[in-house]
């Protein structure tokens, strides 16, 4: 995963190896932790990290535990911890749990009330112009 499409990665700061696709770091225990930016680093990574940050949603078979867009959204902030092979996933907003400073935002119903209907009817046509 040091490559991806040919190109070779740049050492970054923090442990992690970075291209224009994303990037990729490894646990102590070699396990591989990725941030995804590209469709096609994302199926790599699918196959091939136990992890994945990504604005991307991740396809249906992907192998990898996957924080997308809607799960960063839903639960906030996320503390990760490694234990037995798997991640123990904490989120900074669970279910159910509403704090008066950070309440869920949550979109109004639109109901029929609401909309505003319009007249789609063409005008008439302009019987003195065509003679």
């Amino acid at each position: 995963m040091a490559r991806r499409g040919g190109r070779s990665a740049v050492e970054s700061k923090g442990g992690f190896a970075c291209d224009p696709d994303g990037c990729v770091a490894r646990l102590g225990d070699g396990t591989a932790v990725a941030v995804s930016r590209t469709a096609a680093a994302l199926a790599d990574d699918c196959a091939r990290a136990a992890l994945i940050v990504t604005l991307r949603a991740a396809p249906p078979d992907c192998a990898a535990r996957v924080l997308d867009r809607a799960a960063l959204r839903s639960a906030g902030a996320t503390a990760l911890t490694w234990r037995g092979g798997r991640f123990d996933i904490t989120p900074a907003r669970p279910a159910g749990f509403d704090r008066p400073w950070a309440r869920r935002y949550e979109t109004p119903a639109r109901s029929p009330t609401n909309v505003q209907s319009l007249d789609a009817t063409p005008p008439a046509p302009d019987t003195d112009a065509e003679q």
